[in-house]
């Protein structure tokens, strides 16, 4: 398997330029927000799209310590 789930909302792909996915849920559907180098880029903007998407009620990885 060529990719692997990292932290809420990211997802590495091996060999890729860059290898982390950024993605949400809302509404039942998957939002992409992008690629990033960076694990820790991707969860920045997982966690901003999740702020913006649900507000106080977010579950964000900066709340739960992954970064």
């Amino acid at each position: 398997n060529a990719s692997g789930i990292c932290r809420s909302g990211q997802t590495e792909k091996k060999y890729a330029r860059n290898p982390f996915r950024a993605v949400i849920r809302v509404d039942d559907r998957p939002r992409h927000l992008g690629s990033y180098p960076t694990a820790e880029q991707a969860a920045e903007a997982y966690d901003a799209a999740a702020l913006a998407a649900f507000g106080e009620f977010a579950v964000t990885n900066r709340k739960l310590g992954f970064f």
